[in-house]
């Protein structure tokens, strides 16, 4: 693997060093290699930003059990729904500029899972914080990042009431 071009050995702040796939190649290569378990990686100690480890759950599934779990899932959740929640993310924007990744495709996926896991969504703004926790590549912190960049004041809010509206209809 080290002969590899894309393959770059890197060592984040916590955990064994590790490999980093930068070539659409490897990455699929890396995908579709069950030497790369996230299962496995549950016991060792595995690259890291932050001090602490994921200790299981559905991030940490291989196939067969990650997909029939997901397949469950997604039985529960309408591609009409996430439209539903996706509208009310544009429409809370105002029509003003906004940050497409931080006003839209950071919240739809966490509203998502927060109307599969039940999460009243009061709830939301606090599971994604602990959703970029989880899943940061920084050891920045979400409330560093949120701080540092420049957003439309309120979008969250008025996203997460019209939400909410929605989820009672």
């Amino acid at each position: 693997m080290c002969d590899a071009p894309g393959m770059i050995r890197i060592k984040l702040p916590y955990g064994e060093p590790a490999w980093l796939a930068t070539r659409y190649d490897d990455v699929r290569m890396v995908f579709g290699d069950r030497r790369f378990s996230r299962a496995m990686a549950v016991d060792a100690d595995v690259p890291r930003m932050t001090p602490h480890k994921l200790d299981g759950g559905i991030i940490m599934m291989d196939p067969p059990e990650h997909s029939r779990l997901r397949k469950l899932v997604a039985k529960a959740f309408t591609q009409n729904r996430v439209r539903q929640l996706a509208g009310e993310l544009v429409d809370a924007a105002g029509g003003r500029t906004a940050d497409l990744v931080e006003n839209f495709a950071l919240p739809l996926p966490v509203a998502v899972i927060c109307e599969l896991l039940g999460v009243p969504v009061a709830g939301w703004p606090k599971f994604r914080v602990w959703s970029d926790r989880i899943l940061s590549t920084s050891e920045t912190t979400a409330e560093g990042v949120r701080g540092q960049r420049s957003g439309a004041p309120g979008v969250h809010e008025r996203a997460h009431r019209r939400t909410a509206r929605g989820a009672r209809r």
